[in-house]
């Protein structure tokens, strides 16, 4: 790979032995408590104890398209135990599961957290406070939506990584723009490496690899279209 020195995505979860992801998904997208920043420690943050109830919506997403659960297992690789488990909230599936989930349904992956259907124009602007937040379960890593929802065509997302966090590599039609607001991130698209200092950005073609990694604790924002969660 060819290294281009600093110049001066998308979303992770940090895990054990495989570089900094979790196993599991994300377990709430909800408003951030009154009082958060947007900056700062994560440790420093709670987030609203409701969750999102994913198997309800993918049962609803399954039966609108009509597939069959041994359909949807057997396309998606997943087992129909496994998938009945999540469609009765007894189980969260990981993020390579929805994705995977909504590969096969040909759905964004929001569409598993956001009901269809318009926004008000009262709902244009996203209050600091009123922030929805990603959490994943045993995740350092915060996520902050910076739009009311991912229904639209663009995804917008605040994050604050600690280092050593590497994001799962991803690609998808669109693109993407990342800016960095403090701390130090590798960027890797295809056979290139760029590192971003604070205030640097990077915008790519998302259709190739693409993949980042934390060199120091790290305040980001990221920006998507059509939103790829």
């Amino acid at each position: 790979m060819r290294e281009v020195r600093t110049l001066g995505r998308k979303y992770a979860h940090p895990s054990g032995p495989n570089g900094d992801r979790t196993s599991r998904g994300p377990r709430a997208l909800a408003a951030a408590p009154s009082g958060t920043n947007g900056h700062g420690s994560a440790k420093k943050r709670e987030v609203a104890s409701a969750s999102v109830r994913i198997g309800g919506r993918l049962r609803a997403l399954r039966r609108e398209r009509r597939v069959p659960l041994t359909t949807l297992s057997r396309r998606a690789g997943l087992s129909p135990g496994y998938l009945s488990q999540i469609e009765n909230d007894l189980a969260v599936p990981s993020t390579t599961a929805l994705g995977r989930l909504a590969q096969v349904l040909e759905v964004p992956l929001s569409s598993f957290f956001e009901p269809s259907g318009g926004r008000l124009p009262e709902n244009y602007v996203v209050r600091r406070a009123a922030r929805r937040a990603v959490v994943y379960p045993g995740s350092r890593v915060h996520h902050e939506l910076l739009v009311p929802d991912l229904r639209g065509k663009l995804e917008v997302v605040y994050c604050n990584a600690p280092p050593q966090t590497t994001s799962p590599t991803y690609q998808h039609e669109g693109e993407e723009l990342g800016y960095v607001i403090r701390g130090r991130l590798r960027v890797t698209v295809g056979g290139d490496v760029f590192v971003l200092e604070r205030g640097d950005a990077i915008s790519y073609p998302s259709h190739r690899p693409h993949f980042w990694q934390t060199l120091a604790e790290t305040e980001m924002i990221w920006i998507a279209t059509p939103p790829s969660w």
